[in-house]
């Protein structure tokens, strides 16, 4: 039914009439000739979409009969429905290619859209580095703890500050910035003092990093501080600065010729050897002043060492023997000690260099059996020459009555 024609109901009624092809034709008005031009137009741009919808009714279960006009108006209302039906998945077909050309589109847009987000981000941040300002430096907090002379000869821990002062410096400065504040701060707080930082004891700690206090004596000790500072985000030092006692003047051409390193070097090099003088002087003064009767009491135990030394592998160095009975009798130092302490009484029935004094020591030594210590056997003799022992008279007193008259 390629030939069909279909002209819009829902008009006046006019003819059904089947053509010689039999194709179906529906006349929409009775007279053509008054069927408007544009109404004309318009009808045949419709006349395709039907052609197109009444051929899909070829395949149908319809039973168009041969005369149009033996129509009956549930087979109308049956071709109209089939022709809704028909517009209706063309409009599906129609909406599925513009949604596919849409989505087709909306990939376009992803693919594109990340480039320019890619371009957007790399402008937006290549114009916040220029217009952001650079960081700020960091900055070191120096703590300044300021001591008297008093208070040198104490521990490092224990010492007590009269005053603490504070600065700061930035990471970018020098030995020589420190210095000067230093002096700065040693000129107002020590007004009797010269303008050099060789009068104070300066040292330094940091917190989590330095527990005990460290010399602060050049560059290299602040190099060290900058180091140890590196890794914080606010830096601490505490800086401790003690008074010392004032030097002795030296020429002034030596002292001008000196640099402030060389001189901090020959500080510690001199405070070495003044103390290695002091230790040799208190030796010295240690062995002058050794009591003389300990110099007497060493040679005589020496003395006693080499006449009784031992020959014989029994443990001990020093052994006392007789021809008696040549039994060897080890000799502790104890022993050579007590026996030297005898022989400087310069008594010969004490102690002489072959015979041990007779004390608690050497009881077993003594070969006299019954032998007494010479002490003793000098109050027993002091005994017997004393005065006789007065004698008793017991008087008894009787009363008169029994006395004679």
């Amino acid at each position: 039914m390629a030939g069909n024609s279909v002209r819009r109901r829902g008009r006046p009624p006019g003819t059904i009439k089947r053509s010689q092809d039999k194709s179906l034709e529906v006349i929409i008005s009775d007279d053509e000739d008054n069927v408007d031009e544009d109404a004309g137009q318009a009808a045949g741009s419709n006349l395709s979409s039907a052609s197109s919808d009444l051929s899909s009714l070829q395949d149908s279960d319809f039973e168009l009969p041969e005369n149009p006009l033996d129509a009956t108006p549930q087979l109308l209302k049956a071709l109209d429905e089939s022709l809704k039906n028909s517009a209706a998945k063309r409009k599906n077909i129609s909406e599925k290619d513009s949604s596919n050309t849409k989505d087709m589109d909306i990939d376009e847009e992803r693919t594109t859209e990340p480039r320019k987000r890619a371009k957007t981000n790399k402008e937006t941040t290549a114009v916040i580095a220029k217009t952001k300002p650079p960081p700020a430096p960091v900055k070191i907090d120096f703590v300044i703890s300021l001591q008297k002379l008093d208070q040198l000869n104490k521990l490092a821990t224990k010492r007590k500050p009269f005053g603490v002062r504070s600065f700061d410096l930035e990471r970018t400065d020098d030995w020589d910035a420190l210095k000067l504040e230093l002096i700065k701060i040693t000129e107002t707080s020590f007004p009797n003092k010269l303008i050099d930082l060789e009068q104070y004891e300066i040292s330094y700690t940091i917190p989590r990093k330095s527990s005990d206090p460290v010399p602060l004596l050049n560059e290299q000790d602040f190099l060290t501080i900058l180091s140890l500072t590196k890794s914080s985000k606010s830096p601490l030092v505490n800086i401790y600065v003690c008074e010392r006692k004032p030097q002795k003047e030296n020429n002034d051409s030596s002292s001008d010729s000196d640099s402030s390193s060389s001189s901090s070097e020959d500080r510690t090099s001199k405070r070495k050897a003044s103390d290695h003088s002091k230790k040799k002087k208190k030796k010295k003064e240690d062995k002058t002043k050794e009591d003389p009767m300990n110099i007497a009491l060493t040679a005589k135990v020496k003395l006693l060492q080499e006449t009784h030394k031992c020959s014989d592998n029994d443990g001990s160095d020093y052994c006392f023997w007789t021809e008696a009975d040549r039994e060897h009798r080890p000799l502790s130092k104890t022993m050579l000690r007590s026996w030297g302490e005898a022989l400087l009484k310069e008594d010969d029935d004490i102690a002489t260099i072959k015979k041990p004094p007779n004390n608690q020591h050497f009881d077993r030594f003594n070969t006299e059996k019954g032998r007494i210590s010479p002490l003793l056997e000098k109050r027993l003799n002091n005994a017997r020459h004393s005065s006789a022992v007065p004698t008793i008279i017991n008087q008894i007193h009787m009363p008169a009555e029994f006395i004679p008259q």
